[in-house]
């Protein structure tokens, strides 16, 4: 191991870093960055994630989190046919072993007033275990960090980005100024049950190419008061229909005769997920017992969302909504979130 000066650290905040445009991708700004730092000691490459890169960042994703996830998901997740594209910002060691990386996928989206802007998950942030550390403004995570940053700024101006860490990470990341708390994430459940009187509310399967999709998504973007990713027919089928690890079920929510929402389901052991959903302002019961009579149709005992439900306790689920800070900052905002929205599912 090399040992270096204090003298020799380089500043990704204000260094400029040279590029070199890679043709390897067609959907992802692939530029090169290369720049030693020093590390207790040991000298790091930082620079974006190539294509022979993807099964060593995968092996890294199972040294962290104890997930095995292949190139072939790797792939489907940050280039989707639906994404504007990613940034994937890796740190090698002097022998080329890639030991950290910080990434995010990049959606279209929609602001306050139906205005587009891009908006982007950050996600996969991860070191190797044997490099943690050095927590300063020199360690391998704010380096991270701080090239993610930069590189979204420059590939996508007037990006909005948010992400999900645990409450241990995201207390390190606000202490560094990199993350903003929205809310705490809660969890509710709720008995499945067969109704014993008529309703105008119910739920049934929908195509994943209904037209209805669409037309409640530009609804949905005329009321938005906060950034969010579209959620329109070809982004369900990216996220969900074209998912290679996980079966889901799209369900229409109607009101007598006229589809005013929808919700994608998936199984959990015996209960049913409500994964990601459009619905008509804060869900009545009515629909709520809708949503539970279907499920209990399908031999579910209970229904798990984050849906607030009045009368019902929320439990903490240790998950921190959080914006992540990208200069110049589109604003504070507080979206609403849904599982859908962590990469994790």
């Amino acid at each position: 191991m090399q040992v270096c000066k204090r003298t020799m650290l380089m500043d990704l905040s204000t260094t400029k870093m040279p590029t070199q445009l890679n043709l390897n991708y067609s959907l992802v700004w692939q530029v090169k960055m290369e720049r030693f730092h020093c590390l207790l000691g040991m000298r790091m490459q930082i620079e974006l994630l190539r294509e022979e890169d993807v099964p060593h960042a995968c092996g890294l994703f199972e040294h962290v989190f104890g997930h095995h996830v292949s190139p072939d998901y790797w792939r489907w997740k940050y280039h989707g046919s639906h994404l504007l594209g990613c940034v994937n910002v890796i740190a090698k060691d002097t022998e080329g072993n890639l030991i950290g990386h910080a990434g995010a996928m990049v959606l279209p989206g929609s602001a306050k007033d139906g205005q587009s802007c891009p908006v982007a998950q950050v996600c996969d942030i991860m070191v190797a275990q044997a490099v943690r550390g050095g927590l300063g403004r020199d360690g391998i995570y704010p380096i991270l960090i701080r090239t993610l940053q930069s590189a979204l700024a420059d590939k996508f101006p007037g990006i909005y980005a948010y992400g999900f860490p645990g409450e241990r990470p995201f207390r390190l990341g606000e202490r560094l100024g990199f993350y903003w708390r929205i809310r705490d994430i809660k969890e509710y459940r709720l008995q499945a049950a067969l109704r014993d009187h008529f309703s105008l509310w119910s739920v049934k399967s929908m195509n994943w190419n209904s037209p209805h999709i669409n037309r409640l998504e530009s609804l949905s973007v005329t009321l938005r008061s906060a950034p969010a990713a579209l959620r329109n027919s070809a982004y369900l089928e990216w996220r969900y229909r074209d998912c290679p690890h996980r079966a889901y079920v799209l369900l229409g929510v109607h009101r007598a005769f006229r589809t005013v929402g929808w919700a994608v389901v998936a199984r959990e052991g015996d209960a049913l997920r409500i994964v990601d959903a459009c619905l008509p302002g804060r869900p009545p019961s009515a629909l709520v017992k809708a949503i539970l009579e279907w499920a209990a149709s399908q031999g579910f005992r209970e229904v798990v969302t984050w849906l607030e439900t009045p009368g019902i306790q929320g439990a903490d689920t240790g998950i921190v909504a959080t914006e992540f800070a990208v200069f110049p900052p589109l604003g504070r905002f507080r979206p609403h979130f849904q599982p859908g929205d962590i990469d994790i599912f």
